[in-house]
């Protein structure tokens, strides 16, 4: 990507671009002019008009602003000290020795690999290839991380809730246990095991970075995940449960009840993965496959539930 399109992709995910620059003013507008980030009047202050102002009344009015012209390096310190009383997560650029209090300061700070050792040692990121491309890439491999990560717990803890419900409900019931502590085993380690790991590969949406940042006090099981989990998860155990009960009480046949409880759960579990892949459309839109991993880790989940039906010594 040209940085006049890494730009472009970074103001589309919701970050927003500020500019500190020691240089004039029209000096600052043409670059960034040329770069499609061209900036109103009202949106520029110069360093003199920012020493008059404390770092409350920046904080009140930084969210109008986009050029900073005519800055000297303690000012960087100030505005970075503006974004985070806002609640902002600040991510700092520069160089120069004069820049490291403010990239310590920053939650991220980014340099160049011309930067300064000074300017290095402040910093929590370096661009070896000194290109603003490698920041839109990092925040989108980020997001594809914390997005898998959200995948596989949903997976898990459907698995883990689905089973409980399950047991609890045959205990309540003064049913016997609809599954054994192997079973249980098995469908945790050797039918789902490698799905859940294929998750951790699954690539990004489309729309990922079209989406705007999420808070940063968003807990990484949110509101939502719970609602889902336990939806998915009382649907699968009240209708495996359902399945143990009805063949148990018209046939008296324990284990066939059990074989019934166990291949019901497990195949709901491995069809359930593909639920979770997209978060944002129904699983039927999305591209089934775009993870072949979890193609055939699935395929593999469903002849290793299989397995035990065909050989007795399992």
């Amino acid at each position: 990507l040209s940085v006049k399109k890494a730009l472009q992709v970074a103001q589309r995910a919701g970050i927003k671009i500020l500019v500190i620059t020691g240089d004039f003013v029209q000096t600052a507008r043409h670059v960034l002019a040329e770069l499609a980030l061209p900036v109103k009047d009202e949106e520029i202050i110069t360093g003199d008009e920012l020493a008059m102002l404390t770092t409350e009344e920046l904080a009140d009015k930084i969210s109008q602003l986009r050029l900073f012209a005519r800055s000297s390096p303690d000012q960087k310190m100030k505005i970075v000290a503006a974004l985070k009383a806002k609640g902002e997560v600040v991510a700092m650029l520069g160089d120069g020795v004069n820049d490291a209090p403010a990239l310590h300061q920053a939650d991220i700070g980014v340099v160049v690999s011309e930067a300064t050792d000074v300017a290095k040692e402040s910093a929590d990121l370096i661009l070896l290839d000194s290109n603003f491309s490698t920041i839109v890439a990092a925040i989108r491999e980020g997001r594809q991380m914390f997005e898998n990560i959200r995948k596989i717990i949903l997976y898990l803890i459907n698995d883990a809730f689905s089973e409980i419900i399950l047991v609890m409900g045959s205990i309540l019931l003064a049913l016997p246990l609809p599954l054994t502590a192997m079973q249980i085993l098995w469908i945790n380690l050797i039918s789902d095991g490698l799905p859940s790991l294929a998750l951790t590969i699954d690539p990004s949406q489309s729309n990922l970075m079209s989406e705007k940042p999420r808070p940063s006090n968003e807990p990484l099981v949110n509101r939502w995940m719970i609602h889902l989990t336990t939806f998915m998860s009382l649907f699968a155990g009240l209708a495996t449960l359902t399945y143990f009960w009805l063949t148990y009480q018209t046939t008296g046949d324990l284990l066939l009840a059990r074989s019934v409880a166990f291949i019901s759960l497990g195949l709901d579990s491995l069809l359930y993965v593909f639920a979770i892949r997209d978060f944002h459309h129904p699983f039927w839109k999305s591209n089934f496959f775009a993870n072949p991993w979890l193609i055939a880790a699935v395929l593999f989940g469903f002849v290793m539930q299989v397995v035990p039906f065909l050989f007795p010594v399992l």
